[in-house]
């Protein structure tokens, strides 16, 4: 699953040590973990991936969007898991198949 390994080298190299997300100015509130433009540019490498895979049929679009959870999970937490099986849920089912 070539999706699911970059966006696991990906994590890997934007993830900070733990104690350099303290920020001391904040009494020990952690920063943000990306910066904007970084968060813009990973938004658009998984939309990207996802058009793409869309374009090849609805089972390579399962993959690339099962590769691209943890990535996905990251950038905007659980709701965006729950946002995806709600907007597939709404879509007729002629085609979701």
């Amino acid at each position: 699953m070539r999706v699911a390994t970059i966006a696991n080298v990906i994590l890997y190299e934007l993830a900070p040590v733990a104690p350099e997300r303290l920020d001391p100015s904040t009494n020990g509130a952690a920063r943000p973990l990306l910066e904007p433009e970084t968060r813009q540019a990973l938004e658009d490498f998984v939309e990207g991936v996802w058009r793409q895979d869309a374009a090849r049929g609805v089972w390579q679009t399962v993959h690339g969007v099962e590769g691209s959870l943890r990535l996905l999970l990251a950038l905007d937490g659980p709701e965006s898991v729950i946002s995806i099986a709600r907007a597939m849920a709404s879509v007729p089912v002629e085609e979701n198949v």
